[in-house]
């Protein structure tokens, strides 16, 4: 649902170029699936050297760091040739930010799913200029209802149906061992999702 109101936010132009950030996460995965879908050049950026495995694997070719955000903006430039970005989906912080949209072109969107450390929309309009940002957070969007999140389900069920979408890779662990689940998180070495599920049955 994330994914999909990112690229809905963005008009959906086919041939853009879209920066995804963290995209061995669960988001990052998703959004390099639809953005093949939506005929998108993707450009991502991982951490560990086994997350860069992931998206070399996913013949995503054009890649650059999460860890040092003066290697990832001297390393995008460099593949970008001189070209900026349409779309960036930010989920990381600190010079991340600024750094990702000095690579957009004017009229280009910065998508925020970001929770620590994001920008206000008052601060990066100082700092973006022609660009765009949007702050994403469904989990908190007064304005999505019930019926927006039922439609967005039953869509993700029917492409899960037609295998034309495909399920994310996780690690699962007990509600009881929730200190486990945000030590790997913490760590940086999980790949898609972490989630957590109650081991008590309801009767």
């Amino acid at each position: 649902s994330t994914v999909h109101e990112v690229l809905g936010r963005t008009g959906g132009r086919s041939r853009q170029h879209l920066l995804l950030h963290a995209a061995a996460g669960g988001i990052g995965l998703v959004g390099i699936e639809y953005a093949r879908w939506s005929n998108k050049n993707v450009v991502a950026t991982a951490g560990l050297p086994s997350k860069q495995a992931v998206l070399c694997q996913l013949v995503v070719e054009q890649r650059g760091s999460s860890r040092a955000a003066e290697a990832f903006a001297f390393g995008i430039a460099r593949l970008a040739c001189g070209c900026r970005l349409h779309i960036a989906c930010n989920s990381l912080s600190n010079d991340f930010i600024p750094a990702s949209m000095l690579l957009l072109q004017d009229g280009g969107r910065f998508e925020e799913i970001g929770k620590r450390g994001a920008w206000s929309i008052t601060r990066a309009s100082a700092s973006m200029g022609a660009a765009a940002l949007s702050v994403i957070d469904l989990v908190t969007d007064v304005r999505k209802s019930s019926t927006w999140y039922s439609q967005r389900l039953q869509l993700l069920a029917k492409r899960m149906e037609q295998r034309v979408a495909h399920g994310l890779p996780m690690a699962t662990f007990p509600i009881e061992h929730a200190h486990a689940a945000f030590h790997l998180l913490r760590s940086g070495r999980n790949i898609g999702k972490v989630v957590l599920f109650s081991s008590f049955a309801s009767v």
